[in-house]
């Protein structure tokens, strides 16, 4: 007899396929002579993983968590941490989810390739760390979110973002960007910009009082303005 098979295109063991693998379904069935003579067959199925322009295949991704709302990048250090012990806030953390149908096998940040066994070995206590001119970035932890058997196809990175020194905020805002690459096990890329904005420390005054009063001789009134400021 004559049989229809649609695909399950959405499935995630289809998904997870890379170009040129496969994954089989059988399907057995009882043919009879209509005289009490039976036989056992099978149809075997046959799922061919798509290549990178098919329209089917999916697509690594990248989605930054944004602290920042309106203003630029997606999270702010303030350079006022730097000058004291009290204040941590030269140090900000976050999260960006990955995805990857096919499976994931490694991201990038500026260039240096970060394989995904490595991502899962991230702790805070042993970070993958990418320091540039401004400020070191750590990775401190990976937390899977989707799975196909033994492949990784999701998951949340964890970092922190530490200010290193005081910034040049003459020519205006000031940040510190991070390129960013996923790649799937397919060879698909995709990629996204982790922003920093490092926030001036702007001087604030306060207004300063002191007093002297009248009588002979020299009188002098001191104090520091300074001391009033931050």
């Amino acid at each position: 007899g004559s049989y229809t098979y649609p695909l399950n295109n959405p499935d995630p063991r289809v998904q997870a396929l890379t170009a040129g693998e496969t994954l089989t379904e059988v399907y057995p069935y009882t043919v009879s002579d209509g005289a009490g003579g039976t036989d056992v067959a099978q149809l075997t199925i046959t799922i061919t993983g798509a290549a990178d322009a098919d329209r089917g295949d999916d697509l690594a991704g990248i989605v930054l968590s944004d602290q920042n709302g309106a203003a630029t990048g997606q999270i702010s250090v303030d350079e006022a941490g730097l000058t004291s012990t009290g204040d941590t806030s030269e140090t900000a953390g976050s999260t960006f989810a990955i995805t990857a149908a096919d499976g994931l096998a490694s991201i990038s940040i500026n260039g240096t390739p970060i394989s995904l066994a490595q991502l899962q070995a991230a702790t805070p206590g042993t970070p993958l760390t990418i320091t540039t001119a401004d400020g070191v970035l750590r990775i401190t932890g990976f937390t899977p979110t989707g799975a196909v058997g033994s492949l990784t196809t999701a998951g949340d990175v964890h970092y922190t973002y530490t200010l290193a020194q005081r910034q040049d905020h003459s020519g205006g805002e000031v940040t510190d960007p991070f390129a960013l690459t996923v790649v799937d096990r397919d060879g698909d890329v995709s990629s996204g910009t982790l922003t920093v904005l490092i926030v001036d420390d702007v001087p604030v005054a306060a207004n300063g009082a002191n007093s002297i009063g009248e009588g002979a001789g020299p009188k002098t009134a001191s104090g520091d303005l300074k001391a009033n400021h931050r």
